[in-house]
């Protein structure tokens, strides 16, 4: 098929988004105005304009404004220009206005973010704009401002990168019928098109025109179309700092004396729209003013008075422009009855600005496709299944019709899968090897450095730091380095024990206990289920973070999501146990290393650079001081959990009884530390810059930040994020998986019942118990789907209970002789100290009572085992 040569009559909003989107598409694009893309004599002046995707007019429009955002998401990335500032949006009004219901609805049957406040937490957040008693208000984190002089040229410069030729300042002075075409006469030429796109805006009537004209023939010169001003003012802010976009969101207030407020876009003034200021007609551009009038800007001056306090109360400068409204304010869209091959494009009523790329979009199907016996009518944007409507169009299958946010969603599972099942293969080629029970709990103790470091290093880098930390970032900034330090001084403290762990050939934790303190089946019962929590509890927090990560770009439902990563956890354990796990973690870690670096990268990009993050978030979050900002009972509390919880955690315990050499088990801990603080800088970048974004989440809601980010990508860095998602957290799953089944089969089947099997029953058992522990965890996901209170509360827990055993019986096991009744002691003490410290709700971190009382509580036990013993120093008996 030849390229389509398309003539735009009109570079306003809506033919300028056209131009743009039929060229992407590989048209032959000629467009023609008398002014320049992104002039000020129509739709598109005054600086700013509000998108919202909260939409008090209609919840019908959500999916619609969802692709729009995508799309001009796609023109930054295309020109490298910032357009979309989504700084919030603020609804105001009525509690019982049926528009702020209408927005609450839309975003809870399409899951957008949103925060209902009330005029209390209204007046703490958004002091300059008060909120009445009788008033709520709707925060939209995704809603905020265009600039429409630089989103139109940059949409103009993107159209003739694509080799558009853009006519300005080119009066059109005829067009007519030409074969089985059209031909435009402009600037002295005359041009030849097969098709022709109309899209005058507000002066698509004016009378005596070629338009008009048309307009007439069709039939739609009598459809009540009518050019009206636009009036505008701004109002010097009393403190411009306070009133910039990040801070401070796009206002909409509803009700008497109802307006648009925007942030201060010049450093200076904000823009306010009264709602019910008038809006007189104009026939032609000549005659609109260019000042607002004096019965406008009274009304504007009054809106101030009642509402706006940071504001002082007289205009600095007004401003005019027009747009083409209809009676019912839909737009016309669509082939021009009685004129094949034209498309006519008219009629948005001031409400198509946020809504342009779309619009373009479907302009550019319209024209490129030329589809017959469709005719120009009032469109409600939204109304897809009216008949005749032409639907929003991305992706072509035959004849069928794919919109771009079901592309998205095609993208990211296409992506999810390939890298499961890239995985799968590399679990199941690896898992061949596996043929005894030590193959599949500790991988035959065969496992290379490389090996060990990236499979720690992707089993500890989760979706606590996909989803979690990210958050942390967002909401305390480098406070969220204090978490994965603390990781890193939990593996370094590591190094002290790991020869001799791996000279001792254990497969478990509770292994280890026996060999301090002499074989006892409490002992170890109590061991093996405190090391099971951790494990299990990452189990449950990665189906979680899995579920809401993809939730937010898939839209399905939480359960099916924790089903399809169960599953896919199971491919990685099944068939050969560590072997397969550790190898797919190898070859996932690697990837993720060179993902996360990438992702930085963006990020910053996204975000504007540096300089833009730093001046967008307030310098406490950026600054050094941040890492402290999360407060030293959360440090706390991370500290005594994570130190002793990565002191006591199994997953990593299980790399070391794997490492095939001895000489390499200390580095493959320094190495594999010092990799977690990369994962600690990712976290961090990524929610600072998530917020220099425009993102608006309560602490909350800060685990929304990352699906946030995820939104806005280009369809091509989706696809590879949503890769590196998946292998993140199938890492974590599978290595937990794995290590809780260790426990049930090695300590509670061999250890404590005394179960004998052959290897292959073995093996065989393992995996039936794989299964059950899956099923188990995704029930309880579903269940309790948060996902750092897991984390933190299984590791307290365990770290109260098994810390102090395992080191300090470390440090005294060749100077007292250490009983199974010392180790229960020391285990019991922690449990219970850690358990009442929990219930209490105390202001310190219950893991240091846990750990306190567990030293207390095994000193006195070693005391009076050596009053009692006359000093006995003779090591347990070992396992």
């Amino acid at each position: 098929m030849t390229r389509p040569r398309i003539g735009i009559v009109g570079t306003g909003t809506i033919g300028t988004m056209a131009a743009w989107r039929a060229a992407e598409r590989g048209a032959e694009v000629v467009a023609f105005d008398l002014d320049a893309p992104g002039h000020d004599r129509g739709a598109a002046g005054g600086e700013s304009r509000i998108f919202r995707t909260a939409y008090m007019e209609g919840r019908r429009y959500i999916p619609l404004l969802q692709r729009a955002e995508g799309l001009w998401r796609e023109l930054e990335d295309r020109t490298g220009r910032r357009l979309l500032d989504l700084c919030g949006g603020l609804s105001i009004g009525p509690a019982d206005d049926p528009r702020m219901r209408e927005i609450v609805e839309g975003a809870r049957e399409y899951g957008l973010a949103h925060r209902v406040l009330t005029s209390e937490e209204a007046a703490e957040r958004y002091p300059q704009h008060p909120v009445g008693p009788d008033e709520t208000a709707v925060l939209d984190p995704r809603a905020g401002v265009v600039r429409p002089d630089a989103a139109l040229a940059a949409a103009a410069l993107r159209a003739e990168e694509l080799g558009a030729r853009v006519h300005r300042y080119t009066g059109v002075e005829a067009v007519e019928p030409h074969g089985s075409g059209w031909s435009v006469a402009a600037g002295g030429r005359r041009h030849d098109l097969d098709r022709l796109v109309l899209a005058l805006g507000p002066w698509s009537a004016a009378p005596g025109t070629f338009a008009r004209g048309l307009l007439e023939s069709a039939g739609l010169a009598a459809a009540g179309l009518e050019a009206r001003q636009i009036p505008m003012c701004w109002f010097p802010a009393r403190d411009p700092g306070a009133l910039v976009p990040g801070p401070n969101p796009v206002v909409i207030r509803v009700g008497e004396y109802g307006y648009s407020c925007f942030p201060v876009m010049d450093g200076v003034s904000v823009k306010v729209s009264p709602h019910s200021a008038p809006r007189p007609a104009v026939a032609h551009p000549g005659e609109l003013p260019p000042r607002a009038a004096p019965g406008v800007v009274a009304t504007a001056r009054e809106t101030v008075r009642r509402h706006l306090p940071a504001l002082h109360p007289d205009p600095s400068r007004t401003a005019v422009y027009a747009d083409l409204f209809s009676p019912d304010g839909h737009a016309l869209l669509g082939p021009l009855p009685g004129s094949p091959g034209a498309v006519l494009a008219t009629g948005f009523s001031a409400h198509g600005f946020k809504l342009s790329p779309l619009f373009g979009e479907v302009i550019a199907d319209l024209a490129i496709e030329d589809r017959p016996g469709r005719q120009a009518h009032r469109e409600t944007p939204g109304a897809a299944a009216a008949p005749g409507t032409p639907a929003p169009r991305h992706a072509r299958n035959g004849d069928e019709t794919m919109p771009e946010s079901a592309v998205s969603t095609a993208v990211v599972i296409t992506s999810a899968l390939l890298v499961m099942g890239a995985g799968a293969l590399i679990a199941f080629y690896y898992g061949r090897r596996a043929a005894t029970s030590d193959d599949w709990i500790v991988g035959g103790r065969s496992l290379p450095l490389r090996v060990v470091v990236f499979s720690q290093f992707a089993t500890a880098s989760g979706g606590g730091v996909l989803v979690a930390h990210v958050g942390i970032g967002y909401a305390w900034g480098w406070s969220v380095l204090v978490y994965e330090l603390a990781c890193t001084v939990g593996f370094l403290l590591l190094v002290l024990l790991a020869k001799w762990l791996r000279s001792q050939e254990f497969d478990t934790v509770p292994q280890v206990l026996s060999r301090l303190f002499g074989r006892d089946t409490k002992v170890v019962a109590i061991a093996a289920l405190c090391s099971i929590v951790v494990p299990f509890g990452w189990l449950a927090t990665q189906f979680v973070a899995f579920a809401r990560l993809f939730s937010q770009l898939t839209g399905l439902s939480l359960p099916i999501l924790i089903a399809v990563m169960a599953v896919a956890s199971l491919l990685f354990v099944l068939p050969g146990g560590l072997l397969s796990v550790a190898w797919s973690d190898y070859i996932f870690g690697v990837f993720m290393l060179v993902v996360t670096v990438f992702v930085v990268g963006y990020a910053i990009y996204a975000a504007g650079g540096v300089d833009a993050i730093t001046t967008r978030v307030p310098e406490e979050l950026w600054s050094p001081s941040s890492i402290t900002l999360v407060g030293w009972p959360t440090i706390l509390l991370w500290v005594f959990a994570i130190v002793p919880g990565t002191l006591t955690n199994q997953l990593y315990y299980q790399r070391i009884f794997a490492t095939k050499d001895m000489s390499n088990v200390r580095r493959s801990l320094v190495v594999s530390g010092l990799m977690m603080l990369i994962a600690g800088v990712y976290a961090g970048v990524l929610g600072l810059a998530v917020r220099a974004m425009g993102a608006d989440f309560s602490v909350a809601e800060r685990e929304l930040a990352a699906g946030w980010f995820i939104g806005r990508l280009p369809l091509w860095v989706m696809a590879v994020f949503a890769g590196f998602l998946v292998a993140t957290i199938v890492s974590t799953t599978s290595s937990a998986l794995h290590s809780v089944t260790t426990n049930l089969v090695r300590d509670l089947y061999q250890g404590i019942r005394g179960g004998d099997r052959p290897e292959r029953e073995l093996v065989r058992m393992s995996q039936l118990i794989t299964v059950g522990v899956t099923v188990t965890a995704a029930l309880l996901a579903i269940a309790f789907p948060r996902a750092l209170d897991w984390l933190v509360a299984t590791y307290a827990y365990s770290a109260a209970t098994l810390a102090v055993p395992i080191f300090v019986g470390f440090a005294l096991r060749n100077r007292v002789r250490l009983t199974p009744g010392i180790a229960l002691t020391a285990m019991g003490s922690g449990l219970v100290g850690c358990a009442a410290a929990h219930i209490a709700g105390t202001e310190v971190p219950y893991a240091v009572y846990g750990i306190a009382v567990s030293l207390a509580g095994m000193l006195v036990a070693v005391a009076v085992r050596r009053g009692v013993g006359g000093g006995d120093r003779t090591p347990a008996p070992t396992a």
